[in-house]
């Protein structure tokens, strides 16, 4: 399992930020505290605090680099 920091600050940022998670072949989370919705899905990213740093975590073992850089914008 791979952890990053993240902070998607407005809609249009989650939307390109699942669009981009959806397309993963693994399980992907998003955390605030004890809350954890599924990545891949627009409404339970929504119902986030987008105000707030937020955990994202990869269900992989393998880091990908094309990813982050996907990503580069969203990362703490």
């Amino acid at each position: 399992m791979i952890s990053y920091s993240v902070c998607l600050r407005d809609s249009d940022n989650v939307k390109k930020f699942v669009s981009i998670v959806d397309k993963l072949d693994y399980d992907v989370d998003l955390l605030d505290g004890s809350v954890v919705v599924d990545a891949k899905s627009l409404i339970g990213v929504m119902t986030m605090d987008l105000s707030e740093k937020l955990e994202l975590r990869l269900h992989t073992d393998n880091e990908d680099k094309a990813l982050k850089e996907q990503l580069k914008d969203i990362l703490v």
